[in-house]
């Protein structure tokens, strides 16, 4: 993606009649395009090294194995003790680079390394470079000057670490963009500010507060802020596309979800009366997205995805003056709440997960969890049809035991 950016990058550079008041240089673009070409292939060449590794790790402990259970005079199973050219070059690969026995080389001694991948997540020149002068291709671009000076090919550094090679983009990246973003930032200048509240604690700074990508329509902003992370209520500002007019805001809480929202699955449920805010994003222009947490004392707390009228809440008409004398009177207590689950008119209780992000599409109507433990992930269809919705479960509770099974896995190998 980045590398697709570049590319249009470097075409406009290149035409200078429209776009070269942005100050976009070819030469720093072409620049730019060639660090990220040499980090791609290291990360490539990254990728291949844990793939040899792992399989000759593989090989030389199931050897090893088999060489224990015959001293131990113990039958040997067929299936692990059978070894063919192929394994045994790997038990020898595995030998070679992690066992070293060079005094003579920066006072180390014999010992067992396994730095082989390790080095490329250091800020320094690789000790144990990849042999590729066995590769066809490299050799052929090495003898031809042509393909070895063409501005198409990436060069490679073969000394270079991953992240010396991701300081470089950096570098490279900086220099690209520096001067068109300072010649666009000089056109830019800011109209009207407002101040939304004060930090009060000294930890507060350290935490940003979730704001939703903002949704417009022909003569209204909106913005959806939570004043922290999870939150009892959000906040909906709502400013006139003229500079003059005043700012506006709603404060939701969400209590018990609309019935006619809940699922198949949530009505079979007790139904909770109180939700926390974990996430909210703008969905389309109409609806709202929400992430919920359940405040339940009497049984586990589940997590639940949720759609809200937006338009609903706008045409209430229900929305507050900000006072600009106040900072913080937007945060205060007394400020009247609406019940967002009136205007709920979607909700799916997510089973078997604890929810800590997400992200939404109104334009593919899918939705992306993200566990608390940012791991994994669940993608939800947001407009599933009510003849499908028992076999979407199934397939939900399907890939939640699949889930569960795989992290019990990872919890006993750790």
């Amino acid at each position: 993606m980045l590398l697709f950016h570049l590319t249009e990058l470097k075409g406009m550079s290149l035409w200078y009649d429209k776009y070269g008041v942005l100050g976009l240089s070819p030469v720093s673009v072409q620049d730019a395009i060639i660090s990220l070409g040499s980090f791609m292939l290291k990360a490539n060449e990254l990728l291949q090294v844990i793939d040899s590794s792992l399989t000759s790790f593989k090989a030389f402990f199931r050897w090893l194995y088999v060489i224990m259970m015959r001293l131990a005079n113990e039958s040997v199973p067929s299936a692990i003790s059978k070894m063919n050219q192929k394994n045994v070059n790997f038990v020898a690969d595995f030998l070679t680079e992690n066992f070293t026995d060079n005094p003579e080389k920066e006072g180390k001694t014999s010992g067992f390394t396994l730095e082989r991948v390790g080095q490329y997540l250091k800020k320094e020149d690789l000790q144990l470079v990849n042999d590729i002068s066995n590769n066809d291709w490299y050799s052929f671009v090495q003898s031809t000057p042509i393909m070895k000076e063409s501005p198409l090919l990436y060069p490679h550094q073969p000394t270079k670490s991953l992240i010396q090679l991701h300081e470089q983009l950096q570098t490279a990246m900086n220099t690209a963009l520096n001067r068109p973003s300072t010649i666009i930032g000089q056109h830019l200048q800011c109209n009207k500010s407002f101040k939304l509240y004060n930090s009060l604690k000294k930890e507060e700074t350290k935490t940003s507060r979730p704001v939703s990508r903002y949704c417009v329509d022909s003569n209204q902003m909106y913005i959806v802020m939570l004043s922290q992370v999870p939150s009892d209520c959000l906040y909906i500002i709502r400013q006139s596309q003229d500079e003059s007019s005043d700012i506006e805001f709603l404060k939701l809480c969400v209590g018990t979800l609309a019935e006619s929202s809940l699922n198949t699955s949530t009505t079979s449920a007790a139904i909770c009366n109180q939700h926390q805010i974990v996430d909210v994003s703008c969905y389309d222009d109409t609806t709202l997205s929400l992430l919920l947490q359940e405040i339940n004392s009497n049984q586990e707390a589940l997590s639940v995805l949720c759609q809200l009228n937006l338009g609903a809440l706008i045409d209430a008409e229900q929305f507050v003056k900000m006072s600009s004398e106040d900072a913080n009177y937007m945060l205060q207590k007394d400020v009247v709440s609406i019940d967002a689950g009136l205007y709920i008119t979607q909700s799916r209780r997510l089973e078997n997960m604890k929810a800590g992000r997400f992200a939404v599409s109104g334009s593919r109507k899918v939705s992306c969890v993200v566990f608390s433990n940012f791991r994994r992930v669940r993608i939800f269809d947001m407009e599933t049809e009510e003849d499908n919705e028992d076999e979407s479960c199934d397939a939900s509770a399907l890939e939640a035991t699949r889930e569960i099974e795989e992290e019990n896995k990872e919890n006993i190998s750790g």
